[in-house]
């Protein structure tokens, strides 16, 4: 694999020793993991132009806590009044929620790809599942730890270039330090003890940091300058920073390059450049060059994505305070009858209250929710649905869903409509075998 290559092999195997990956610390969880198989699996989203959400949530969020553990233990950092006000520091959490993304769509697309069969039937989940988990484990682990690690490291170099250019009048020159590693490559140890001046360009091609693994550091001095290493300017691979590496952080505000593997060659290759008829046929003659931390298709992704994160988190709390506050105030595990009710008995019981605010996913559902909960009766009658209704009955997963819901007694749905606050929600309820009927599902109509 290139990824893995790039990270713990040999990339030039003549002239490297090979780094092997440590057992990882940093890792995403089972739980995270089997939500996004789940939505991969049941394609809920499209995965050759989206994003998985779990995925790209908790990767974005263990970056960007890379970068701000990094950042803050840099000298520059000290000159921020608040990290959190920080612009510099805000672009270098975008960039990881950019490579986030793009590491995201990789990794579900590997997975994806799997989940057919030779004869182009969809394989059983559990099947799919066991034949993909090692790809999740070996991405959302042993890479993300690697990528975890650079993040920090990196970060804190940005925040020292910064420091750098504030005091290079008092403290003009650079000086390359040994790395801290137990077994260094040899590829750095050939600009250990280098001291240039700051703006010197040599620092634009070769730092601390520009190698995966990489542990050398760098430190402001006074010290004399001593000439440029010979082997700089040959222009041999074990000479050049790494792909994923070749920008300096403290300039650009980019943790990563976005010639890492995981990006596209250019815009032509990347699933999130979907312009208009118009913007693609001006690209054709001014050859659009590829600008991924400024792109406004993957920030437009990523917006929706977090936008949707944001929903949730305020549809959560807004559920807890329900909970807490016991708002929905009809008793359960009781029948009470209605005449606006098809069946004329509602069953109020704990289970249905919780399906009913688990599919509450506004903070404005669960609100309706509540209402309707508590007053039945300002429920309007639309028509009854069918056991199914809406599933792939070639989905196992689908199937599997309808005889579990069969077995606890239900038989199909009635929707009714509601209004409340200025808005107007269908509501669903289950049609029981025993002849009465339980809330079941909300959504803004």
């Amino acid at each position: 694999m290139v990824v893995n290559d790039l990270y713990y092999g040999p990339v030039w195997r003549d002239t490297i020793a090979p780094i092997k990956a440590e057992a990882s610390t940093v890792s995403i969880s089972d739980e995270i993991i089997a939500a996004a198989l789940r939505n991969i699996y049941r394609r809920d989203f499209n995965p050759h132009d989206d994003i998985e959400p779990n995925l790209f949530n908790t990767i974005a969020q263990t970056l960007g806590s890379a970068v701000t553990e990094g950042f803050s233990a840099g000298s520059g950092s000290a000159a921020a009044p608040s990290l959190g006000q920080d612009p510099f520091l805000h672009a270098l959490r975008h960039s990881t929620d950019v490579f986030a993304a793009f590491k995201t769509h990789r990794a579900q697309n590997d997975m994806a790809a799997r989940l057919l069969d030779s004869n182009g039937n969809l394989k059983p989940f559990k099947q799919w599942k066991e034949e993909v988990l090692p790809i999740a484990s070996h991405q959302c682990n042993n890479w993300l730890e690697t990528e975890y690690n650079t993040a920090v490291l990196r970060a804190r170099q940005a925040a020292n270039w910064q420091q750098f250019q504030r005091e290079k009048d008092i403290l003009p020159n650079l000086k390359w330090l040994p790395s801290t590693s137990p077994n260094p490559g040899a590829d750095h140890r050939l600009f250990w003890n280098t001291i240039l001046p700051v703006d010197h360009p040599f620092w634009d091609q070769h730092r601390p940091g520009d190698r995966w693994n990489c542990k050398c550091d760098l430190t402001s001095t006074d010290e004399q300058p001593t000439d440029v290493p010979s082997v700089a300017t040959q222009s041999q691979p074990q000479n050049t920073p790494q792909s994923g590496l070749k920008s300096n952080p403290g300039k650009t505000a980019e943790v990563f390059s976005d010639d890492h593997p995981y990006f596209p060659t250019d815009c032509r290759h990347c699933a999130f450049y979907k312009p208009g008829t118009k913007a693609r046929l001006q690209n054709v003659f001014t050859a659009r060059v590829k600008d991924c931390y400024n792109c406004p298709y993957i920030n437009g992704c990523i917006g929706r994505v977090m936008e949707k994160k944001q929903i949730d988190e305020t549809a959560f709390a807004r559920k807890k305070e329900v909970e807490e506050q016991n708002l929905m105030s009809l008793p359960v595990e009781t029948d009470i009858q209605f005449e606006n009710i098809s069946t004329g008995t509602l069953h109020l019981s704990g289970k249905s209250r919780g399906r009913f605010l688990k599919h509450a996913h506004h903070d404005y559902d669960v609100i309706a929710a509540v209402y309707a909960w508590n007053h039945p009766e300002s429920l309007s009658f639309i028509e009854p649905s069918a056991l199914g209704e809406g599933k792939d009955m070639n989905n196992p997963d689908d199937v599997r869903n309808i005889n579990k819901k069969w077995r606890r007694g239900v038989r199909g749905y009635l929707k009714y409509r509601l209004t409340h606050n200025g808005r107007n929600f269908i509501i669903k309820t289950e049609k029981l075998k025993w002849g009465n009927e339980q809330f079941y599902s909300i959504i803004e109509e």
